[in-house]
């Protein structure tokens, strides 16, 4: 099944679980728990990163401290730190941001979500889903600023609320 294959003596307190799971050559890699298909997959270097569902965190290589939750949550991070995606495909357009909250299925998932747009926090159906960059915006609700590329400090509550906003 792979997990864990390349653990070298560094990595230690890890715990991973299902095929092809932290398979990349971990270097010092501590405290992180995989479970689900390619599930952190890509890690070499990240600390404390919890992937639970299939291919959950699959491209984290040097993020640390990434909480993924669901089919295909989180998968676009590769560098990004302190980032929680919850539900199917939340955050999988996170590239490199940190301090994204993503819960629900769909959000941040269009484009690359950049270093630019730390500090989003994105809560129902595709809400925030095409953020590139702009930081600190919050969008509560179904598809709540679902077309936001990239503008900055906004907040939008409600179904549908900034729906096609376009900053």
């Amino acid at each position: 099944s792979l997990a864990g294959a390349s653990i070298d003596a560094g990595s230690n307190y890890n715990t991973f679980i299902g095929e092809n799971v932290a398979d990349a050559s971990l270097d010092d890699a501590i405290y992180n728990s995989a479970v689900g298909y390619s599930t952190l997959s890509a890690l070499t270097s990240g600390d404390y990163n919890t992937a639970i569902g299939s291919r959950a965190l699959l491209q984290v290589n040097s993020g640390s401290q990434n909480t993924a939750l669901g089919y295909y949550s989180g998968y676009g991070i590769t560098t990004g730190n302190n980032n929680v995606h919850i539900g199917a495909l939340a955050g999988e357009g996170n590239t490199g941001a940190s301090y994204l909250v993503g819960i629900g299925d769909d959000t941040f998932r269009v484009g690359g979500v950049t270093s630019g747009a730390n500090g989003a926090v994105a809560v129902g159906y595709q809400a925030l889903r095409a953020l590139t960059s702009g930081a600190s915006n919050t969008a509560i609700g179904y598809q709540s600023a679902k077309t936001l590329t990239t503008g900055a400090s906004n907040v939008s509550i409600g179904y549908q609320a900034m729906g096609n906003a376009n900053l």
